[in-house]
């Protein structure tokens, strides 16, 4: 009796997928650790593989995606999304190559987070509410995205950066570890401002190197270099180029000072990335 009653279940499955193109919640072809937990409505698709420990809320929906162990993703996330996005913007860009989406073991997604494909999260991160990362986004270990904050793709965030909430990443930024951000800057990748038109060369983001701390509301444009450590006040607007350890201000933002010692990075942690010095080269 048992086995017949396992015969029409398969049969009815059978039908459901075939016949009338429905698939289960969770595809039999993804790889699940022990110990998952999941709330309501959960979508694990084909190509899904989920470490131990995994917990979900409600409504989530994983596709194309390896999650690593104890990761927590709450309710209404998407991991995955498959559309690219950038006709103009990554014309340039090998668009075609789509690789799983990886988020890293003991990261938090809060809820409503939406994660595309080809995203790499690391270890131990927080990628906070209705948090949008596209394509080729990379970010470190032990860093924090905030509430509402953006990034358009093709760019590279390190290990143990702070980003506050509605901050706006374009793509092709490089922001190294260790780097502060507060709520509101905008990051820009301007050719110029050229949506929709012909240009003859990639767009290009601003580089913000180790240990720099940027003010709230503050403007960073184009190709600009951010040197070490160095502090950009609110609302300044850097239009180009910035010393290490400079406290730039104003609109257009312009080198007032140094950055005092009680605001730099540990002694210990620069002469580790100083190569063994306690300060960058040049100064």
């Amino acid at each position: 009796m048992k086995d017949a009653r396992k015969d029409l279940h398969r049969e009815i499955r059978t039908l459901l997928e075939d016949e009338y193109g429905l698939r289960p919640s969770v595809s039999r072809a993804a790889k699940i650790g022990s110990g998952l937990r999941r709330g309501r409505d959960v979508i694990i698709e084909n190509g899904v593989e989920l470490g131990d420990g995994v917990q979900l809320g409600h409504r989530v929906s994983l596709r194309n995606c390896r999650v690593g162990d104890g990761v927590r993703i709450e309710d209404d996330c998407i991991i995955g999304y498959a559309n690219l996005t950038g006709g103009f913007s990554h014309r340039f860009e090998e668009r075609h190559v789509i690789v799983p989406t990886h988020i890293g073991a003991g990261t938090l997604v809060r809820s409503g987070a939406v994660i595309y494909q080809s995203v790499t999260v690391g270890e131990n991160c927080w990628i906070n509410h209705r948090v949008v990362l596209r394509e080729h986004t990379r970010i470190g270990d032990h860093s924090c995205i905030g509430t509402m904050s953006d990034s358009e793709g093709y760019n590279s965030i390190g290990s143990h950066v702070l980003i506050h909430s509605q901050v706006f990443l374009c793509s092709r930024l490089t922001i190294e570890d260790y780097v502060f951000v507060a709520p509101h800057t905008s990051f820009t990748d301007g050719n110029p401002m050229n949506f929709a038109r012909e240009v003859s060369s990639p767009e290009a983001g601003p580089v913000i190197r180790f240990g720099t701390q940027i003010g709230t509301n503050a403007v960073i444009l184009p190709r600009v270099t951010v040197g070490c450590e160095a502090l950009i006040g609110a609302s300044a607007v850097v239009t180009k180029d910035v010393p290490p350890l400079s406290l730039v201000t104003g609109l257009p933002g312009k080198v007032v000072g140094r950055v005092p010692e009680h605001l730099r990075m540990p002694e210990a942690l620069r002469r580790h990335y100083y190569g063994g010095r306690a300060d960058p080269e040049g100064i």
